[in-house]
């Protein structure tokens, strides 16, 4: 019974550690960019898409940390990692305009958000599912001969 409440705590973990690397990667590349526009190498126009694509990038990030923990359950961390930083930008972008956030702004963050973890996971996955490759490759090379 020990072990299941040492697996929660674990999964907890991971999502707690993939929401704040991911809050971190985009409030450093939203500092970038501010910088950017600051020395006139950006154009301040282009801010929405840059925003969009920003929320993606930290999302992708969000979802690499929480799928690169082994052991069942990484769609579960992901999917559960990926709500809890949406809602995050959501209330941060809610809370920081006086005037108010269009709904599909925050429709557009959602699906960005969902998409850019759920690549994450796909990067993630990908890159640690070599061994198993590599494995039934060498097998069918052996079968062959």
């Amino acid at each position: 019974m020990h072990q299941k409440t040492k697996k929660k705590d674990k999964n907890g973990d991971v999502i707690i550690r993939a929401v704040v690397a991911g809050i971190v990667a985009a409030v450093i590349l939203l500092l970038a960019y501010s910088l950017m526009i600051d020395k006139g190498v950006a154009s301040i126009k282009y801010v929405g898409y840059a925003v969009i694509g920003i929320n993606f990038i930290a999302a992708a990030v969000c979802g690499i940390v929480a799928g690169s923990a082994a052991g069942e359950g990484r769609l579960v961390r992901v999917t559960a990692s990926c709500g809890i930083f949406t809602a995050a930008l959501a209330v941060f972008a809610l809370a920081s305009n006086e005037g108010g956030v269009e709904m599909d702004r925050i429709l557009r963050m959602i699906l960005c958000g969902c998409g850019g973890a759920l690549c994450g996971l796909i990067v993630r996955f990908g890159k640690s599912n070599k061994k198993l490759q590599n494995r039934s490759k060498n097998k069918r090379r052996y079968n062959k001969s």
